[in-house]
């Protein structure tokens, strides 16, 4: 399902750049819009610290390192650039997209789905809700989204699920992060969260 600009703007407000903006960037070479986010940093092999950025795409998410971004054709762009980029880019997609497998990239074994755009605008609504609420968002099925200010960045985590869940949202593209030595579950970008949301509505 691709993600219109309005809400992807939204992801980007939350963790805007220390000008209070959101990180809206154009890659010269492919033409393709995004929005920048930070990520949790990882650990090398000599002991140093790899700083990581979250691209956030119209139909996909990245995790690269900021040195990586910062050296390849990704550049600042203003909204409006960047909103016709963002907007071409999701008139050029498919009606559909499916894995060689039948199943989207991430959901192990999931059947493709259809985006229409009444379909979208109500996803991103739903996304919309979780990120704008002051407090955890209950799940039908008794979890919990909750807003956390993890590793440096806003993420939202999934509170509730047992050990034994673990594997059945990794695929559905939630990551689990060791902070203060517990493990946090964590969907770490729209398509885990939409997932998550397609599964277990949201409680009344």
């Amino acid at each position: 399902m691709p993600l219109i600009a309005d809400a992807a703007l939204e992801f980007g407000e939350r963790d805007p750049d220390p000008d209070g903006k959101p990180r809206l960037e154009v890659n010269g070479r492919s033409k393709r819009a995004a929005v920048i986010l930070p990520a949790s940093s990882r650990m090398i092999d000599d002991g140093g610290v790899q700083e990581r950025v979250r691209l956030i795409r119209p139909a996909t998410g990245e995790t690269m390192a900021r040195a990586e971004l910062d050296a390849s054709n990704w550049r600042r762009a203003n909204e409006a650039q960047w909103r016709r980029v963002w907007d071409a880019e999701i008139a050029g997609l498919p009606s559909h997209r499916e894995s060689p497998s039948g199943s989207p990239p991430g959901s192990c074994g999931r059947s493709g789905t259809a985006c229409r755009p009444r379909t979208c605008v109500y996803a991103a609504s739903r996304r919309m809700t979780v990120s704008r609420s002051s407090g955890p968002r209950s799940l039908a099925n008794g979890w919990r989204l909750a807003r956390r200010r993890l590793m440096g960045a806003n993420r939202v985590e999934i509170e509730g699920p047992a050990d034994t869940d673990m594997d059945a949202l990794k695929c559905m593209g939630c990551t689990v992060e060791i902070v203060s030595f517990r493990a946090r579950i964590i969907a770490p970008n729209p398509d885990a969260m939409e997932r998550i949301l397609d599964r277990w509505r949201l409680a009344a």
